[in-house]
C-alpha cells in the first residue's frame, strides 16, 4: 500500500431491498465508506452526514445513470443487500474526509415519494 492509498476513502453504493411498513419495499443503494481496503457501514462520516443532511437514513437511488439521494423516505424496516446480482458501485478516491462529505452534500435529491421510485409489495 503507497502512502497516499493509506488515507484514501472511497464512497461504496450498495445494491440493496429496503422494507417498509413490513410488507412493502424498493430497490436502493446503501451507503457504505472504503477505507484502507475495509469496507464499513458504520463509519463516522455517516454519522456526521445523516447529521448535516438533517436524515435518518442515506438511501440513493440511480435513475438514468444519475446518482440521487433519497429524501424523505418512510421508516424503514430492514434493508438487504442484493447478493451477487449487481455490482457495488464505487466513487472515489477522496484524500480526505471533507472532500468525500462534500462530495455526498452534492448529490442531487429525489423525493421517496416520486413515482420514479418503484415500490412493490416484499416477498417473503
Amino acid at each position: 500500500m503507497t502512502e497516499n492509498e493509506e488515507f484514501e476513502l472511497y464512497v461504496v453504493m450498495e445494491p440493496s431491498f429496503f422494507t417498509y411498513k413490513y410488507d412493502w419495499g424498493f430497490e436502493g443503494l446503501d451507503l457504505k465508506i472504503e477505507f484502507r481496503n475495509s469496507i464499513d457501514e458504520k463509519h463516522s462520516i455517516i454519522k456526521i452526514l445523516e447529521e448535516e443532511l438533517n436524515c435518518r437514513y442515506l438511501v440513493f437511488t440511480e435513475i438514468k445513470n444519475e446518482l440521487l439521494r433519497i429524501t424523505d423516505p418512510p421508516y424503514l424496516d430492514d434493508g438487504f443487500a442484493f447478493e451477487n446480482e449487481l455490482t457495488a458501485k464505487r466513487f472515489g478516491p477522496f484524500s480526505s474526509e471533507e472532500m468525500l462529505i462534500d462530495y455526498i452534500k452534492k448529490i442531487k435529491t429525489i423525493s421517496f415519494k416520486d413515482d420514479r421510485i418503484y415500490k412493490s409489495e416484499a416477498e417473503e
